[in-house]
């Protein structure tokens, strides 16, 4: 089932026994039977936390499990007291989305399963595999903080990926030179500056046609910047509906942006509305 609202799938909860969107807040309820065919033999598919955590329990089942997910931290202090009972030895399995990967110093922890490791990796860009490499990192490190030597098992469909290999060996250096070389040979920064202009609009003819008029304005001035740049047509957000909202951006990479942000600001077309520019865009 998708979105009425945004260009995305839905997502089951099983506690709540609702689909949600995880961009607007859009839920409703699961269906009995396929709205398609009539089919009442529905299943479910992937592995959320909540799927995690009843795998967990049923495969333990003298382990005391704690999730940490957007459900169960909602509400005022929910995320310190997941933490403070993990810490204090209440939970002794710990499950949870992101969240749980980053900054906590929780002694005794002896084992660290990452699933779906390599899953940043295909998001749409350049800093995927920084991205990837950080968070396993980050998240393997949460092992072995006390006195014993702690284990980590990553779950990933390319085990041969330079990014799961460097973080595999936790080899700072190793992943830094194989990735800066990919950011030189593609132009990507370190070696450019970027600038993302997105254009929206609740209509999709009204969000293209602003993003080609801009288009055309950068075919004209480019050849008159001190430093020119290259870019790319418009094309569509990755998720182009957003909140009913349209989203459609152009990519802009040159070794400096100075003289391209000058003819910007004495250009009419960027005083619109519905218009963001986004530099260094992350």
């Amino acid at each position: 089932p998708k979105c009425k609202n945004c260009d995305v799938s839905l997502t089951y909860h099983k506690r709540l026994n609702l689909l949600t969107c995880h961009y607007c807040g859009f839920t409703m309820p699961v269906p009995e039977a396929c709205p398609n065919c009539g089919n009442p033999h529905l299943s479910d598919r992937g592995y959320g936390t909540e799927k995690i955590e009843d795998m967990v329990r049923a495969e333990f089942p003298d382990a005391t499990v704690a999730r940490m997910d957007l459900d169960t931290t909602r509400t005022r202090g929910a995320y310190e007291r997941l933490i403070g009972e993990f810490g204090a030895g209440k939970a002794n399995v710990l499950i949870g989305t992101q969240m749980v990967a980053k900054g906590h110093d929780i002694p005794g922890v002896q084992t660290v399963g990452i699933l779906s490791a390599d899953g940043p990796l295909n998001m749409p860009s350049y800093l995927a595999s920084e991205q990837t490499f950080n968070l396993i990192t980050q998240c393997a490190g949460r092992a072995g903080r006390g006195r014993e030597q702690g284990e980590v098992l990553l779950q990933t469909y390319n085990p041969d990926h330079y990014v799961i290999q460097a973080a595999a060996r936790q080899d700072y250096e190793g992943f830094y030179r194989q990735e800066i070389e990919y950011r030189r040979l593609l132009n990507y920064p370190p070696f450019s500056r970027m600038m993302k202009i997105t254009c929206f609009h609740k209509e999709e003819k009204t969000a293209a046609e602003k993003a080609n008029r801009i288009y055309h304005w950068l075919l004209q001035v480019n050849p008159q910047l001190a430093v020119p740049t290259t870019f790319t047509p418009p094309f569509d957000e990755p998720i182009k509906r957003v909140r009913n909202m349209y989203y459609i951006s152009i990519l802009i990479k040159g070794r400096t942006l100075s003289s391209l942000k000058c003819a910007m600001r004495q250009s009419s077309i960027f005083e619109e509305n519905d218009i963001i520019i986004d530099v260094d865009p992350m």
